[in-house]
């Protein structure tokens, strides 16, 4: 692969100038890798859906979010918090089911 090929995966900036002067700009970019994505709560219950959207209340109220991204999550919460409960529902419905199938006369 010559220069040319090595060049498509530089970003634009570098690109051009390199083309312009043969030799890689060095100021103003930043080489260093960023560092891995922050992992959030798991809100696998609606205890957790709970406490994660009280952080979010708060930190409207405390002004430490853009009141939008705050709607957003908070409309996304309370459909995983339905989505939860239908789901624990028709667990428990499932179970009363079979116990129910188990107990009936043959």
């Amino acid at each position: 692969m010559g220069l040319s090929g090595a060049l498509f995966y530089l970003p634009t900036a570098l690109r051009v100038q390199l083309k312009f002067t043969g030799k890689p700009m060095t100021t103003g970019l930043n080489l260093t890798p960023s560092p891995p994505a922050k992992r959030g709560r798991r809100l696998a219950t609606i205890t957790n859906v709970r406490c994660a959207l009280a952080d979010v209340l708060r930190a409207l109220e405390n002004d430490q979010i853009n009141p939008t991204k705050g709607r957003v999550l908070i409309y996304g919460f309370s459909v995983l918090a339905s989505l939860i409960e239908g789901s624990d529902l028709e667990a428990r419905i499932t179970e009363l089911e079979g116990q129910r199938d188990l107990g009936r006369p043959a």
